[in-house]
């Protein structure tokens, strides 16, 4: 009897223990003071979660969150043993997993040290971006991609103009997402994020300039008017993210991050326009139709870049915080009042624009 009571206890701490990291996991964030980690890092501490962030100490975090930092490089990780311990993580996000230079001694460090680590990773693994980059001789695939779609064979696309040796150095997140699937002492999740948006980034800063400018008509090419390129509002991500790497469901599973459904672009800036009650009427035209763009990008848009964030709505329940009207208003209201300098004038040339124009009107 006495023995079955104490059994009774130990299972009973056992519970409250288990439900008290549940509700309340003390979290380090390698990174977080970037556009998505700032946005992560505010979601895990209004979620009732312990953030501290452990990152170079280069860069403010896009707005306060007043937490303790650890200033360290990743590489060095093994340095900071005695503090971090102290602490006692039970999960890590790491925002910076973008090469094995940087990710394997984070790896090594926090296997069995830690319950979870949670890797932000991209969607930019799939088979679809070889093919977007001109890498690959498979023809065009324009299905949704989900998480057990094809990765891509090509390497290190994003490193053409990488001048080391080593190639662990280089940007990749495809053998950095393999090596952190063979911990075994320690659960990992992989979020893979879409193209996010948000105050606090540019990602629509020319349609913004042009609103400012009162500029009505656009014309684009008939490949990018097309294009179907998966984003995400970066609160909405920021929740999603925080879902996958602190519930139970999510332990030890990839997980795709995106808006429901992809529009294309000429559609996703009808939209944007439509929201901020703004005039746009945009003319789609053939790209050899437009000297005025000289650099027409490397890329092949007849290719989609689309997948499927139904997996973590399935299993986690996740749904957006933010309508795609108010994630739209919120971001074009901080793009139009920060404008940033490196705007190209190429894609403000509205007297080519206009000319273009008029030699329709002149046909008809």
């Amino acid at each position: 009897m006495v023995a079955d009571a104490v059994v009774d206890r130990v299972t009973q701490s056992t519970i409250a223990s288990a439900c008290k990291r549940k509700l309340r996991m003390k979290t380090l964030m390698i990174g977080g003071t970037h556009f998505i980690g700032t946005y992560i890092a505010r979601e895990l501490i209004a979620q009732g979660h312990a953030v501290v962030l452990m990152n170079r100490g280069r860069q403010k975090p896009l707005f306060d969150l007043d937490v303790e930092s650890i200033l360290c490089d990743k590489r060095e990780i093994v340095d900071k043993r005695l503090v971090i311990d102290q602490h006692g993580f039970d999960l890590v996000i790491d925002m910076m997993a973008n090469s094995m230079a940087t990710s394997r001694p984070v790896f090594s460090f926090f296997e069995g040290r830690v319950d979870r680590l949670c890797m932000i990773s991209s969607c930019d693994v799939y088979r679809c971006f070889e093919v977007i980059w001109k890498a690959s001789l498979e023809p065009i695939n324009n299905t949704v991609f989900e998480e057990e779609s094809p990765l891509r064979n090509r390497l290190f696309l994003r490193n053409l103009d990488y001048k080391g040796e080593d190639p662990n150095e280089m940007y990749d997140k495809i053998p950095v997402e393999a090596a952190l699937q063979k911990m075994e002492d320690t659960s990992w999740t992989i979020c893979r994020l879409p193209a996010v948006y948000g105050p606090g980034d540019w990602r629509f800063k020319n349609l913004a300039r042009r609103i400012l400018d009162q500029r009505t008509d656009w014309v684009i090419g008939k490949l990018e008017a097309a294009f179907c390129f998966t984003h995400g509002f970066v609160e909405n991500v920021a929740r999603a993210v925080v879902l996958a790497a602190t519930r139970e469901e999510g332990r030890n599973e990839i997980f795709n991050i995106g808006e429901l459904d992809t529009p294309s672009c000429i559609e996703r800036y009808t939209a944007i326009s439509r929201v901020l009650d703004h005039e746009l009427n945009v003319h789609v035209a053939e790209e050899s139709k437009m000297p005025w763009i000289k650099d027409k990008g490397p890329c092949n848009l007849a290719q989609q870049w689309v997948v499927s964030s139904q997996k973590i709505r399935d299993v986690l329940g996740f749904q957006e915080t933010f309508s795609q009207e108010e994630s739209y208003r919120r971001t074009m209201e901080w793009e139009m009042e920060n404008q940033p300098d490196n705007l190209e004038p190429e894609f403000f040339n509205y007297e080519a624009e206009d000319r273009y124009l008029r030699g329709l009107s002149s046909e008809a």
